[in-house]
């Protein structure tokens, strides 16, 4: 990254999930006699995550500061490791002098950009007969560099030993998240998942469905005629993605529509495109059945409906559609909208990106906020359309292109103006002005309304009460029009981008607060709305606001949002500034709301003795009296079963090693249970790679790995346990409204959970859930853990549904330690001994029950096996020497 200003700068990284400011100090090079700041930032400072996939781009703002001046300049920022199609190779590579020959014959070109990084971009070639074959280039900078890369796609969609493919030519092509999705003379082409690289050349899946044949025979026959009608080739096909970013809920869909030839087909179908759905309803709700034709079809992911622009009796109306499993049905969610202008032909229509503003173009161009419900008109065209439309989600800019080569420009949301030849208007203070369209006679004249819900019927008005402005150009021009200096800053409190996601839980609300100034103005705007506040879906957020004027006449707008039921959905909420100049910077924030669990949101359990790594780590920790905290497992270790701690049955290992025996594997029941995670199909502990962190983890997912458990001395009674709820740098104790289920990974049995201080309005609430929900539930609030058994207890948290869209979950392991003998052998040990103690109090009583002196018959009996007698030795020589 270079900035040639020389000076020291800050670096802001961010979308629309993420902010991050970075301050670094520059080293001063000079090439080529230029002064320029270089800075390398590591990827690991922005992000860790390799895998390919779907991610938003971000932008970069760099802010260079002397003295009191700030200069900045802005730019992209792109994860090349991350973004599928840049993984992949499209075809055969062609070279520069390859496509100098191909070049000729371009009759046109069409572009795709992938949906979450707009500086990738798809660009194919469309070419005559004479150069058949389709041909698409790559870029990841938005063509701002020479390093476009060309290929020639035509083996990859027909292999070269059929030749059910000779004249193939390009239709259209989209770029999607997870494919790439070619339209050609000869069907439709679906690319295997971007999101899964091979390393090898991109296949495709032709995609044939009923009512498809007929699109594409006729597509053949535009292709023979393409000399005669090369203006209407690319505008022949409407072929549209919308593509929801960053989340599970994200759904890609396409919509097929051939207009031609007075055929009217529509069809469309969501990822992963094996399916496909007409789109042309059998019949509108309450309508009779008549003749109408598709002219273009949008699906509402926001309200779940599909929105269709029909021709019917002459008539152009829109209809909005509900959509249930995927199918359209016959309801209308609302009435059918009919412009009122016969003579309107729209040509095709549009969201703006990550907002509910829906624009419908043609010879006029027409705005609807509410998803298809109502209209306004925003321009009307003489002899000429919108055939083309360009949006920007970074600054909300519109621009809409003619077939005269015309280019309006305006801003999501924002009224346009209207393009009309008239002459003169008749301003009427306090109703409706008029502008005249044509002069019958000297006192009558016929004029358009331009407020038709303020004409003053059946009044008249004196010459002094209405007065007259000369717009005309029959005697010369004598006004011109241009766009108005940027008169309004809005400010937001909390200083979030101007496209931003956020994700909205069940028992989270956000707060937000906009001030819009007005600037460079000859008079106070007193008490004037400043700001319009549009909800995509309003069924789905409950939004309080509140607005007021402060001392200074800036206009304040505070509002609140929280979820109305519970329910996963998607909503945008515009912050539109309508009366702002296209030319200010910043006249809109677009804030998109997903209702569903937060990220990073997270239950952790509270250890009473906090393990770290650096406790971890010494090789037998103590405490202040000398106790070990930590019980180094075994190897192959597994915890005791109801059966006993030598028939263990749970199918979890703990510091497992391959190249070891089982511990404790004697019995059949134990040798059929236990199964390796981490170190499944590995001889050696070393080969099961476990980090510090997963040999520090209590989840049942990596026990393989973990060596080391909190110890504690037998017996473990009333152990308070706690937990915290985390979200992004919010940490606070879970408690009511929440519940929590507890169990015992290994199915061990001898534990007990009881809760304290418990409300009769909680128990009552307790009681419900446990018989709903077949366990037993708790209020996480002053819970007591008794262990009434030996060795490692491993427990498994999580909340119960209906609080939080998020399935919290958290594990903690304890291991008992210093425990008495287990039954029976604790029992049989004081058997003996009282056995052993009574006897000896038995003999001792019947020895002084007969006057016994044990010592004395001791001696006796000793001092007589002992005693030698002299005659009978002497007797035994004798007889020997004789």
């Amino acid at each position: 990254m270079y900035n040639a200003a020389g000076l020291a700068p800050t670096i802001e990284i961010f979308n629309s999930t993420y902010s991050q400011v970075f301050y670094f100090k520059m080293k001063l090079q000079t090439e080529d006699n230029a002064s320029t700041w270089d800075i390398d930032i590591p990827r690991e400072n922005i992000t860790y995550n390799t895998d390919v996939a779907p991610i938003e781009e971000w932008f970069v703002k760099f802010r260079m500061h002397h003295g009191l001046n700030m200069f900045t300049t802005e730019g992209t920022l792109l994860d090349v490791l991350r973004e599928p199609i840049l993984q992949w190779e499209l075809g055969e590579k062609i070279s520069p002098e390859r496509l100098d020959t191909v070049i000729p014959h371009v009759i046109n070109i069409t572009l795709s950009e992938s949906p979450c990084a707009n500086d990738v971009v798809v660009i194919a070639l469309i070419c005559n007969a004479e150069a058949q074959g389709v041909y698409v280039g790559i870029t990841y900078s938005g063509f701002a560099y020479d390093k476009t890369k060309w290929f020639n796609m035509t083996n990859s969609l027909c292999p070269e030993q059929e030749d059910v493919c000779d004249g193939l030519s390009l239709v259209n092509i989209i770029l999607t998240n997870h494919h790439l999705i070619v339209l050609t003379t000869m069907g439709l082409f679906i690319s295997e998942d971007l999101c899964r690289p091979t390393g090898k050349i991109l296949k495709f899946s032709n995609v044939s469905f009923c009512g498809f044949e007929m699109v594409r025979n006729l597509a053949i026959q535009s292709v023979f005629s393409v000399h005669v009608y090369k203006s209407l080739y690319i505008s022949e096909y409407l072929f549209e993605s919308i593509s929801t970013v960053g989340d599970k809920t994200a759904q890609t869909f396409i919509i097929l529509t051939w207009r031609r030839f007075r055929v009217s087909t529509c069809f469309y179908s969501y990822e992963p495109f094996r399916k496909w759905e007409s789109c042309l309803p059998g019949r509108f709700y309450g309508r009779k059945r008549s003749s109408k034709r598709a002219i273009a079809f949008l699906i509402d992911y926001e309200q779940n409906t599909g929105i269709g622009i029909y021709r019917v009796q002459k008539k152009s109306v829109v209809a909005v559609l509900k959509i249930r499993k995927h199918k359209l049905t016959k309801k209308t969610k609302f009435p059918v909208f009919e412009f009122p202008n016969t003579h309107f032909l729209p040509y095709g229509m549009f969201f703006h990106p990550q907002t509910h503003f829906l624009y419908v173009y043609g010879n006029e161009v027409w705005l609807s906020s509410d998803g298809g419900n109502s209209f306004q008109l925003l321009i009307s065209l003489e002899n000429e359309k919108i055939i083309k439309t360009k949006t920007c989600v970074y600054t909300h800019s519109v621009a809409f292109v003619s077939d005269k080569g015309s280019i309006f420009f305006s801003k999501a949301g924002k009224n346009g103006f209207r393009v009309t030849d008239v002459e003169k208007t008749v301003v009427i203070p306090g109703s409706s002005s008029f502008l005249i369209t044509g002069v019958l006679n000297n006192q009558t004249a016929t004029a358009e309304p331009t407020m038709p819900n303020k004409v003053p019927f059946n009044r008249s008005f004196t010459s002094k009460q209405w007065f007259m402005h000369d717009f005309g150009t029959v005697n010369g021009k004598k006004w011109e029009l241009k766009l108005d200096t940027c008169r309004y800053s809005i400010q937001e409190y909390n200083h979030i981008a101007k496209n931003i996601i956020k994700y909205l839980d069940l028992d989270t609300i956000y707060n937000f607060t906009f001030r819009v100034t007005p600037q460079y103005t000859a008079y106070p705007m007193f008490q004037m709305r400043l700001i319009n506040l549009v909800i995509g879906n309003p069924l789905l957020l409950e939004v309080t606001t509140r607005e007021y004027w402060d001392e200074i006449d800036s206009y304040i707008l505070e509002f609140s949002v929280y979820n109305k039921f519970y329910k996963q959905g998607k909503s945008s909420i515009a912050v539109i500034v309508p009366e702002a100049s296209c030319i200010c910077d910043t006249s809109a924030f677009i804030v998109t709301l997903k209702t569903g669990c937060l990220y990073g949101k997270s239950i952790h359990y509270i250890s009473p003795v906090p393990v770290t790594a650096e406790l971890w780590l010494q090789k037998a920790p103590r405490d202040e009296n000398g106790f070990l905290l930590l019980k180094e497992l075994p190897v192959n270790y597994r915890p005791p079963s109801v059966h006993g701690i030598a028939i263990p049955l749970s199918d979890n290992f703990y510091n497992a090693d391959p190249s070891k025996p089982r511990m404790r594997n004697y019995f059949k029941s134990s040798k059929a249970s236990g199964f390796y995670k981490k170190c499944a199909n590995k001889s050696s502990r070393a080969e099961c790679n476990c980090t510090l962190a997963e040999k520090m983890s209590s989840l049942a997912a990596l026990s393989d790995c973990t060596e080391k458990v909190l110890r504690m001395r037998y017996p473990v009674t009333k152990l308070p346990i706690h937990f915290n709820l985390k979200h992004s740098s919010s940490i606070k104790n879970l408690s009511f409204p929440y519940f929590v289920t507890i169990t015992e990974v290994n199915q061990r049995t001898n534990w007990e959970v009881k809760g304290i201080n418990e409300t009769s309005g909680i128990l009552k609430i307790r009681f419900y859930l446990t018989k709903m929900l077949h366990t037993t539930v708790y209020n996480p609030d002053s819970l007591l853990l008794n262990l009434y058994g030996s060795e490692l207890f491993h427990f498994k948290v999580s909340t119960v549904p209906g609080i939080s869209h998020c399935n919290l979950s958290d594990e903690f392991q304890i291991y008992v330690d210093d425990v008495p003998l287990a039954f029976p052998g604790q029992y049989l040990i004081s058997a003996l001994t009282a056995l052993l103690i009574g006897s000896i109090i038995f003999v001792a009583f019947l020895v002084q029950l007969y006057d016994i002196n044990i010592w004395d018959e001791v001696k006796h009996k000793f001092g007589r096996f002992n005693k030698v007698s002299p005659s009978l030795t002497s007797n035994t020589a004798t007889a020997t020497s004789a």
